[in-house]
């Protein structure tokens, strides 16, 4: 039997979320018609592909993807979905997986042209350590790709904003629908917030 998915959720990964789902719940026995009408009413999960629609056409999406996998996929989505050019803005998490962050700067910088380094959550390490690796891959990178480095988060996403030209898009990884732990800048509580802020300022 062949259904139709039709939700209003943007996003490749999502729709292979869903299928999944849906397979799921049909090998439980429940009428997968159910479902589809389900999936036109629902709007997502927050921090999942979350857009929100700043001035000029600009697109900000607020993500939680922390792997390379993940930031490949949802970038590889935006490109589909229209976006041409991409400033991706994340961080690393103090005492996490070291080994990962070579790939995320590289499955980073090979779809968006643009990329911010900044906080995600320090776990104790200091400040100055991060920014110390940061600046080494901004060295790295040199004259391969366009690396900056923002330590305020908030900062960070408001100078995506005010660099965009219209029809641009911004991509917000790593922390999603989660509150921040840090103090910043902006009045702002979380990478949605802040993209809210800036939206109405």
């Amino acid at each position: 039997m062949v259904v139709t998915l039709d939700p209003h959720m943007p996003g490749e990964h999502n729709l292979y979320d869903i299928a999944m789902a849906g397979a799921v719940i049909q090998d439980l026995g429940y009428p997968l018609a159910d479902v589809t009408e389900q999936m036109r009413s629902f709007a997502g999960v927050p921090g999942r592909y979350e857009i929100v629609r700043l001035r000029n056409g600009v697109h900000c999406i607020i993500d939680y993807a922390h792997t390379p996998e993940a930031v490949s996929s949802i970038l590889t989505s935006m490109h589909k979905d229209g976006a041409e050019r991409i400033t991706h803005i994340f961080g690393f998490r103090g005492n996490r997986d070291a080994t990962k962050r070579d790939e995320m700067i590289s499955a980073s910088t090979g779809q968006s042209g643009h990329v911010i380094l900044t906080t995600d959550e320090l776990n104790s390490i200091p400040e100055e350590t991060m920014r110390q690796e940061y600046a080494e891959y901004q060295q790295k990178y040199t004259g391969i790709h366009k690396i900056d480095v923002m330590m305020d988060r908030t900062l960070a996403i408001q100078r995506a904003v005010n660099e965009a030209r219209e029809g641009d898009w911004i991509l917000v990884t790593g922390k999603g629908h989660e509150k921040y732990k840090t103090a910043y800048a902006l009045p702002a509580a979380s990478d949605k917030e802040t993209a809210l802020y800036l939206k109405n300022t």
